[in-house]
C-alpha cells in the first residue's frame, strides 16, 4: 500500500483552491476524488505507525514525504448534495497553508499560541489522530540514535503543543455538527457508518507517546547518574528491545505497567 501510495503520489493528495463564494465553479466530484485520495493516504500511514506503535517495526513512511493535504470535515465527506458539501466548507474549512508534513514540523518547532491552537483544533479528529500517530513515528526514528534523549526536545515540544490543541478540540469541537454530524441518540444501523469512528480515541495514543519520552528521559538520566555506559561500555537502549514483536507483548507490559501507576 506504501508503494502504491507513492506511485499514485502523496504529494497529489490536495485539493484545488476554492474561492470563497464561487458555487457556481465548485466540482463536487473532483472534490470528493481528492478527498477520498486524502483520506485513503491518511488511514496508510495510520497504519504504517500501528506497526511502529504495536510491533516496534521501523516506519515504511517517512513523514517528510507527507506532502499532501489534511483531510476536510466529517460534514463535508457525509455531505448527501453538492449545496450542502459547499455550505460546509464555508463553515470549516481546511487551513490550507500546512500540509501533514509541515505541521508536524511547526508541532515540534516551539509552543503554540491561543490563536493557532483554536483553528488546528477545528481540524477534527482524524487529522489529530494523524498527528499523535505521527509523533511516535518520529519519536522511533530518534532512539536509532546514539544519544538520542537529547534530540528527544522537538518531540517534547510536539506532545505538548498537540494535548493543548486536543483539549480545544474537546472543550469547543467534539460535539459541532460539523465533525460529528451523527447525534449519538440515533442510532439506526443505516447511518451508524456517520459516527466518529476510531480517531476519539488519539489522545489514548498520546498518552502512550508521553509514556515513552519520559521513560526514555528516566533511563537515560539513571544511566547518567550511576556511569552505567561509562562502567560496562555499553550503549543505551530502545526503550523496547525487541524489534518487529509480532506478539505486542513489550507495548501490552508497558501499558499496563502504565496503569499500575495510575491506580
Amino acid at each position: 500500500m506504501v508503494a502504491v501510495a507513492r506511485d499514485i503520489g502523496i504529494n497529489h493528495a490536495k485539493h484545488t483552491p476554492l474561492p470563497p463564494d464561487d458555487f457556481a465553479s465548485f466540482s463536487w466530484h473532483d472534490f470528493v476524488i481528492r478527498e477520498e485520495l486524502i483520506r485513503l493516504f491518511l488511514w496508510i500511514l495510520l497504519l504504517d505507525t500501528a506497526f511502529v506503535i504495536f510491533n516496534n517495526l521501523p516506519p515504511r513512511m517517512a513523514i517528510k514525504e507527507m506532502q499532501m493535504q489534511l483531510a476536510s470535515s466529517e460534514a463535508c465527506f457525509q455531505a448527501a448534495t453538492k449545496h450542502e458539501c459547499f455550505h460546509w466548507l464555508q463553515v470549516g474549512a481546511v487551513n490550507m497553508k500546512y500540509t501533514l508534513s509541515s505541521l508536524c514540523e511547526r508541532l515540534c518547532s516551539e509552543s503554540m499560541p491561543q490563536t493557532l491552537l483554536t483553528p488546528l483544533a477545528d481540524l477534527g479528529p482524524l487529522n489529530l489522530f494523524a498527528l499523535t500517530s505521527a509523533l511516535h513515528s518520529l519519536s522511533f526514528q530518534i532512539q536509532q540514535c546514539f544519544g538520542y534523549d537529547k534530540q528527544m526536545t522537538p518531540i517534547r515540544i510536539a506532545l505538548d503543543n498537540w494535548i493543548l490543541i486536543w483539549q480545544t478540540y474537546s472543550d469547543h469541537y467534539a460535539n459541532k455538527e460539523r465533525h460529528c454530524p451523527l447525534l449519538e441518540q440515533n442510532m439506526e444501523p443505516e447511518v451508524m457508518w456517520k459516527r466518529v469512528g476510531f480517531s476519539r480515541y488519539a489522545c489514548e495514543y498520546w498518552t502512550l507517546a508521553k509514556l515513552i519520552v519520559d521513560r526514555i528521559s528516566l533511563s537515560a538520566f539513571l544511566k547518567e547518574t550511576t556511569q552505567q555506559e561509562q562502567s560496562t561500555g555499553e550503549s543505551q537502549d530502545s526503550l523496547l528491545e525487541k524489534y518487529d514483536d509480532t506478539s505486542m507483548k513489550q507495548v501490552n507490559d508497558l501499558i499496563t505497567e502504565f496503569q499500575r501507576i495510575i491506580i
